[in-house]
């Protein structure tokens, strides 16, 4: 994303973007991957990020050489939305900006 990272301590991560919106991150020893989509009685999503991209395809490329992998379902890529899933498990979906 080419954000900074501000703050890395004590098991806290804290990244600035270049407008300055900042995004905390916890760790959690006792972290169990969610399941997306959800099911009952297991770990759901903890949090969805969107991001809207101009070249869908190349987006989506990107995030696989970064660890991601398409979400076995999609549910929007007809409208030209794409769900992955990162490598700890969390989903976000790359979305081809409309004009």
């Amino acid at each position: 994303l080419g954000w900074t990272m501000i703050s890395d301590d004590n098991g806290w991560f804290e990244l600035q973007s270049p407008d300055g919106l900042l995004l905390n991150f916890q760790t959690d020893d006792a972290y169990e991957p969610p399941v997306w989509p959800s099911e009952a009685g297991k770990q759901g999503q903890m949090q969805h990020l969107d991001f809207y991209v101009n070249d869908l395809d190349a987006a989506v490329a990107c995030a696989i050489r970064l660890g991601a992998r398409a979400a076995d379902q999609q549910f929007f890529e007809a409208n030209g939305c794409i769900a992955m899933i990162d490598p700890e498990g969390h989903p976000f979906c790359v979305i081809r900006k409309r004009m």
